[in-house]
């Protein structure tokens, strides 16, 4: 079976692994993230996870700017538990309502 992948632009694969990188945060949790995981919901390869993403480090820091743009409760809750940098600069009332998530 032949599996055709679609083309991006570089712009709209970056948006794209992004969106699966959240989806994938939502569904295993902040800290579960894996480039196999990401790769997979973005029918792409790992090897392009890592070349927009050096490290997974980066990568978490990208889904918790949109986590925290998007109000996506669950994902900044466990950020600001895990001492993630741009969890603990979100508002400090997304972060109280975040952590109301976790009682």
């Amino acid at each position: 079976m032949n599996i055709k992948r679609l083309r991006l632009e570089p712009s709209e694969r970056a948006d794209n692994i992004l969106a699966a990188a959240v989806a994938v945060a939502l569904r295993e949790g902040f800290r579960g993230i894996t480039r196999d995981q990401v790769a997979a919901e973005a029918n792409s390869s790992v090897g392009l996870i890592y070349t927009y993403y050096r490290s997974m480090d980066s990568l978490r820091d990208e889904v918790m700017r949109v986590a925290v743009r998007d109000k996506h409760l669950a994902i900044v809750a466990q950020g600001v538990a895990s001492g993630n940098v741009v969890a603990a600069r979100a508002p400090a009332e997304l972060r109280r309502a975040a952590l109301q998530t976790l009682a």
